[in-house]
């Protein structure tokens, strides 16, 4: 009797559910392998990030804020109607009074027509444009719109295919 040659059985001779960790995991391991694609998308992941929390990074109201003896937990984020009045482009506390403010203390919008045009420094770190108004606090707000823009499209491709 001859003995029929076996073959070894290779991973895509088996069903994909049955590969080691199953379809998913087979996915990532060849995404990590593109080094591009795990570049963009820890850039997309930092940009996701910026525009949640953008209001904890550029913004002209305090984080954390004691005024007239209330202290009011992320004002930026939350209206209290008691703050509703104050403007903090100009506050200066008083006594017993304090701000913890975000790491680039400017509003998207806030404009400054004597600082129009200011080439970046320690104030304005990419600058001001044609009105006054802070950049980098443009961009990092600015983010907000195009995380939104992008998962409304990838949304609208899913839905039709």
């Amino acid at each position: 009797m001859s003995a029929e040659p076996t073959q070894a059985i290779t991973a895509t001779d088996l069903p994909i559910a049955s590969v080691r960790g199953g379809y998913w995991r087979l996915v990532w391991r060849q995404f990590c392998k593109r080094r591009v694609g795990v570049a963009a998308l820890i850039f997309l992941l930092l940009l996701a990030v910026m525009a949640i929390v953008s209001p904890f990074l550029a913004n002209n109201t305090p984080i954390i804020l004691k005024y007239q003896g209330e202290t009011y937990l992320f004002p930026n984020a939350i209206q209290y109607g008691e703050l509703v009045r104050v403007d903090f482009s100009t506050w200066k506390p008083a006594d017993g009074d304090w701000g913890i403010w975000p790491p680039i203390p400017f509003s998207p919008n806030q404009t400054n027509l004597f600082g129009r045009l200011e080439k970046p420094g320690g104030t304005h770190w990419m600058g001001t444009d044609e009105v006054g108004r802070d950049v980098l606090s443009r961009v990092i707000w600015g983010s907000r719109i195009s995380i939104t823009v992008v998962f409304v499209a990838m949304g609208i491709s899913l839905l039709i295919g």
